[in-house]
């Protein structure tokens, strides 16, 4: 497939999840998850959820379960 073929056929809007990894941020501190969802919805992007999960590998398990089918992409 060239690029134009795959720029043509690709989804101009995506939903997408944003999840950061911290046991000290917050969502008001979290500057980083902040800049990517400004830099999704500039773009056109949907952002349909933005969390904060402490770095625990079954807390982070259990937010992708809980909420992976609600978007295309998790960042």
């Amino acid at each position: 497939m060239s690029v134009h073929e795959h720029r043509e056929e690709a989804p101009e809007r995506i939903r997408f999840g944003i999840l950061t990894i911290s046991d000290t941020r917050t969502l008001e501190t979290d500057t980083s998850g902040k800049l990517i969802a400004d830099r999704l919805a500039e773009v056109g992007h949907h952002i349909v959820a933005r969390e904060i999960v402490i770095d625990s590998e079954l807390k982070i398990r259990a937010q992708l379960t809980l909420e992976g089918d609600q978007f295309e992409n998790y960042l």
